[in-house]
């Protein structure tokens, strides 16, 4: 996978995943997201996604390993990640991580 960083916050960010999602879908027909961290801004992330896309298969790597599943929503483990044929990983969870999570994956 090609490792693209952007933040969803800001419009032009979130057009360019629009158009991700819009090239990788003539792929493939159903996209494979995968968040780290689901918090507050995960969830804002999740609402743009399937606006975008309602047919997304969401994952998500958790910090605590026994947290209950959010519809919809499947949780991994982050050495799962590798292996699902994911068209992105979105990092939402504290910013002070990303460094370590991007150097990781």
């Amino acid at each position: 996978m090609d490792h693209i960083c952007f933040d969803l916050d800001h419009q032009d960010d979130l057009l360019y995943l629009k158009f991700l999602i819009k090239e990788q879908k003539a792929k493939r027909d159903i996209m494979r997201i995968a968040f780290i961290g689901l918090g507050s801004i995960a969830q804002k992330h999740i609402t743009a996604i399937k606006k975008i896309d309602a047919n997304a298969i969401l994952f998500a790597v958790r910090h605590n390993t026994n947290a209950p599943s959010v519809k919809g929503i499947k949780n991994i483990p982050f050495a799962s990640l590798a292996s699902l044929n994911l068209d992105a990983i979105i990092l939402s969870n504290p910013s002070v991580y990303h460094e370590t999570i991007l150097l990781s994956i």
